[in-house]
């Protein structure tokens, strides 16, 4: 496509949003339309899993993309003119270990490349939010990364957490059948040695 803009600049869009969201913590934007271009159209179409269940519209990634300069045009038209209609989510079950059904909706395709790309640019604003414990449904972080930096810092965690405890509940050494102070070396606290355990 002639007129558009470059990959490069879709990147800048994403960096520019960024850099006002960062700059400007409580900025709220109102209209992402215009950085919804061909390219990061194109971007999301092959973000997508080629092997995901249609949804109602019936398409499959593949067969999405035998025209896909096409429908991609039409899309980004669609979205620059506010005139797109997301379709609603097929509904089916899923039988769970115990024999229960649970309900799932799956995305028409067209709707999870306009979602990716939108994704991105709610990303952009959002990650100057989060705190770096933050793990959640961030790209590049899982519960894995989660439980690898609880691992990494357990130990001195640990030790401060013994520390901060024994301080507070030296005068409590009568009181350490309660459940939260069991654990607690009291007579190593009470003779200022460092705790070193629970």
């Amino acid at each position: 496509m002639t007129g558009t803009q470059s990959l490069e600049g879709t990147e800048s869009g994403l960096a520019r949003i960024r850099a006002a969201a960062k700059r400007e913590p409580r900025l709220q934007f109102n209209n992402l339309y215009h950085h919804i271009t061909y390219e990061r159209l194109h971007q999301a179409y092959f973000a997508l899993k080629r092997k995901a269940a249609p949804g109602v519209d019936n398409m499959s990634w593949r067969g999405y993309g035998e025209r896909l300069d096409e429908r991609l045009a039409d899309l980004h038209t669609r979205l620059r003119q506010q005139c797109y209609k997301p379709q609603p989510s097929l509904r089916t079950w899923i039988t769970k270990e115990n024999g229960a059904q649970r309900p799932i909706g799956i995305t028409a395709l067209e709707d999870k490349i306009v979602q990716q790309a939108l994704a991105w640019f709610l990303q952009s604003i959002y990650e100057e939010d989060f705190l770096g414990f933050s793990y959640g449904f961030r790209p590049g972080r899982s519960q894995h990364n989660a439980l690898d930096a609880i691992s990494n810092r357990k130990e001195s965690v640990r030790v401060h957490a013994v520390a901060l405890q024994c301080i507070a509940m030296l005068p409590l050494r009568q009181v350490s059948t309660q459940p939260m102070l069991g654990n607690i070396n009291f007579d190593v606290c009470a003779n200022g040695q460092t705790a070193v355990g629970l």
